[in-house]
């Protein structure tokens, strides 16, 4: 038999909403671990309202998940 399933990345918020001074985790998660380090580039659709740090994670051989934090971005607008 072979495994002919592959790799799957997902990513989850630990809020789906946040203040504009607020800030939530987001996980990155592998299906399954890696024989080798997995690293997945960030961004954020509008910088204007939300930053991430780092813009890359690594996740590491063997391992299913990493974290980066989004922090929400001051506009002004009431």
């Amino acid at each position: 038999m072979t495994d002919i399933d592959g790799v799957a990345l997902s990513l989850s918020l630990a809020n789906t909403s946040i203040a504009e001074d607020g800030t939530t985790t987001l996980t990155v998660s592998l299906t399954t671990p890696t024989t080798t380090d997995t690293v997945v580039a960030l961004a954020v659709d509008d910088a204007t309202e939300a930053a991430i740090a780092p813009t890359s994670v690594t996740i590491l051989a063997n391992q299913t998940s990493a974290t980066a934090t989004v922090s929400g971005r001051a506009d002004n607008l009431v």
